[in-house]
């Protein structure tokens, strides 16, 4: 059995996901996601971070189909993309999107969890799910 047909099943078991909502999104961007040339864990990991509200959602969702439209095969766009938000105002924002990036660059590695003390107390278990996440993943 391939990593793509353990990994919801994994999710689940972690238990790594906020809501229905967090789960029923991610479920949705993984059907499409799975299929496509530039998919690896790394963007998995993204789309469980980026999945957790509706706003993420719709950003992480446009740019993925976006990438399959243009044929992509690496996720280098996503990830040029994303350094444009690195410096946001909001330094929990930035921190967040410096994780999707380190999970871009480095697909098959779980980030320092030291990211969650830069964070406020409303972010934390956010990033504790995306790391969580991240784990599962690279057992699998």
């Amino acid at each position: 059995m391939s990593w793509e047909e353990k990994c919801i099943p994994a999710l689940l078991d972690q238990e790594v996901f906020l809501s229905p909502q967090h789960f029923s999104r991610f479920e949705t961007i993984f059907a499409f996601l799975r299929h496509q040339q530039f998919f690896n864990k790394g963007l998995c990991k993204y789309a469980v971070l980026a999945s957790w509200d509706q706003a993420h959602f719709n950003y992480f969702d446009s740019a993925v189909h976006e990438m399959a439209d243009n044929k992509e095969i690496t996720c280098d766009t996503l990830i040029k993309s994303a350094r444009k938000y690195t410096d946001d105002p909001d330094q929990n924002r930035g921190q967040i999107v410096k994780l999707a990036i380190e999970f871009l660059e480095h697909p098959d590695s779980t980030p320092s969890e030291t990211l969650i003390l830069k964070l406020s107390k409303a972010w934390i278990p956010i990033v504790d799910s995306a790391i969580s996440a991240s784990l599962a993943l690279d057992n699998l």
